[in-house]
């Protein structure tokens, strides 16, 4: 087994800095009202099929495909236009390390930055809108950091949330840890967020977000935290989730709107939620149909406007908050790939 370790004098100062940390007061679910949404047009993508782990919109209305997974044996970003006209595929560096993990964010303006891990070589790759790698930079984060999600300010500074084993004993026992770093990949600050964990069955609810005014917006299970470039907590909005077992899967800021998106268990047929409460099984062992939930909160109050679905029959996978209260999704119809765009109005 190789060694993994977090020095234990700065483990314990991060393990008091968390616990100091209080919780935000919980939003009563029934308070926010669920509306519908009305398919208004289709646009089929002109690729053939793929398939994909994840994936990221940026302001321009394009979303950006994760043709990789984890790993770098395969290796293309897929950059599409809501249209569907403009494909762009974008190869990631296969010369740093055979083993390595990749994890990508997209800034408001289409820049495509990606992180590349390999225990203690952590590399940022940023890629222009024209499509060339135009800068490396080494991140001192610790040795062994398992990256989640990331996000980089216009002036270079990033958060990266992840987790980290905490000794080379620890069995699969990993630390969620925030970390802050400058343009140059110096370390500002860190922060534990959350108890030690299992990493084979863990899932985690933080995802991170250029805000507004050089400021990073974050998510957890509980709540939304604006910090400013250097990691210092600025606000802290509760987070209300559509059902008890939504899990958070994607972040974005859009005019003055912060945009998340949930993912749950579907409806049953008779209109009962699957929730693990209510059907009597644990969320990590439900296997069944899975549906997307939109939450728009306003950026400075901090106030969720409602949720959004859509009709209880679409078949297809929840994309980009378009702003305005238009969504993107993606389907497939009679076997090609399509988006689908749906708005609050008819």
């Amino acid at each position: 087994m190789v060694a993994r370790r977090l020095w234990l004098p700065t483990l314990a100062l991060l393990i008091w800095q968390s616990r100091s940390v209080l919780l935000a007061q919980q939003v009563d679910r029934q308070a926010v009202p669920t509306i519908q949404l009305n398919l208004q047009d289709a646009h089929p993508i002109s690729v053939a099929p793929f398939s994909f782990s994840s994936s990221q919109c940026d302001g321009q209305e394009d979303v950006f495909f994760d043709l990789v997974g984890h790993t770098i044996a395969i290796g293309n970003i897929l950059r599409v236009s809501a249209d569907g006209q403009r494909v762009q595929p974008t190869r990631l560096p296969t010369d740093l390390g055979k083993n390595g993990e990749w994890h990508y964010s997209v800034t408001s303006d289409g820049t495509l930055y990606a992180i590349f891990s390999e225990a203690s070589d952590h590399r940022l790759i940023e890629v222009s809108t024209s499509n060339e790698e135009s800068r490396r930079t080494t991140l001192q984060l610790p040795r062994y950091f398992h990256v989640h999600s990331f996000a980089v300010l216009p002036e270079g500074n990033l958060m990266v949330a992840g987790s980290v084993p905490t000794d080379e004993t620890s069995n699969g026992r990993e630390l969620p840890l925030l970390a802050w770093l400058t343009s140059d990949g110096q370390v500002l600050r860190q922060e534990v967020q959350g108890e030690l964990f299992d990493a084979s069955t863990f899932r985690s609810e933080s995802f991170i977000a250029a805000g507004r005014l050089n400021t990073f917006v974050a998510t957890s299970s509980s709540n939304i935290r604006v910090f400013s470039a250097r990691g210092d907590l600025i606000q802290t909005f509760p987070l209300v989730k559509p059902t008890p077992d939504s899990s958070v899967s994607s972040l974005q800021l859009v005019a003055g709107q912060i945009a998340i998106r949930f993912v749950h268990p579907a409806l049953t047929a008779a209109g009962e939620s699957g929730s693990a409460k209510e059907t009597g099984r644990s969320s990590s062992s439900y296997y069944g149909p899975l549906t997307n939930t939109w939450l728009l909160v306003n950026a400075v109050s901090g106030d969720a406007e409602a949720f959004y679905e859509m009709p209880p029959d679409f078949v297809g996978s929840a994309m980009c908050y378009l702003g305005s209260h238009a969504f993107l999704y993606y389907q497939a119809r009679s076997g090609k790939p399509a988006f689908v765009r749906a708005t609050r109005f008819p």
